[in-house]
């Protein structure tokens, strides 16, 4: 059974020539692929959105360091 997004069904942002357009199914996405496709890119155009809409929370592979937990816990409605 899928769960239901709770925060967010849609994304979508333009940055310079590129289109950015999510549907979401879960309330965690990760960005896979192979390399060259523009998972940086991507993910730098929502961490931008990140600063003006409280419901993203972008959390990248150099932040190993931090206590994940912790964040996601701290972040009620995101």
């Amino acid at each position: 059974m899928k769960s239901k997004p709770i925060v967010m069904e849609h994304f979508s942002t333009v940055h310079t020539s590129f289109l950015v357009d999510f549907t979401f199914t879960n309330n965690i996405t990760i960005l896979m692929g192979d390399s060259g496709t523009g998972k940086t890119a991507t993910f730098s155009f929502i961490r931008e959105c990140m600063a003006i809409n409280p419901k993203i929370l972008c959390l990248d592979n150099y932040d190993y360091q931090k206590n994940i937990k912790e964040i996601i816990g701290q972040t009620d409605g995101n």
